[in-house]
């Protein structure tokens, strides 16, 4: 619930701010569509109780071009993709340590 509060707060700012230049980016669309629906989804579950409604697949695809977009973003700037790759390569390294470690215990 605290996501999608944010990613409301987020769609509404860039209406207020974009205004009628809003709706001529595909992006903006996609990112509205989705919030939308998580909306009108999270209202009639708190209505309707979890178990009565049906999964929605398609709507954690879009979720996911959304994340796809993130992505795009960091593949633009190139320093927060250096950053991305160094901790995602400290990641691995650290599990890869810590699978030797409870070998050894």
């Amino acid at each position: 619930a605290t996501l999608i509060a944010l990613y409301t707060t987020d769609v509404g700012f860039r209406l207020f701010v974009y205004r009628q230049a809003f709706f001529h980016c595909n992006w903006n669309i996609l990112d509205l569509a989705v919030v939308v629906s998580d909306v009108v989804l999270q209202a009639a579950s708190w209505l309707l109780g979890d178990g009565s409604l049906p999964s929605f697949a398609v709507l954690r695809i879009c979720r996911i071009f959304r994340l796809l977009r993130l992505v795009r973003l960091l593949l633009f700037f190139r320093e927060l993709h250096l950053m991305l790759i160094g901790f995602l390569s400290a990641m691995r390294a650290m599990f890869w340590a810590s699978c030797m470690l409870m070998m050894m215990l």
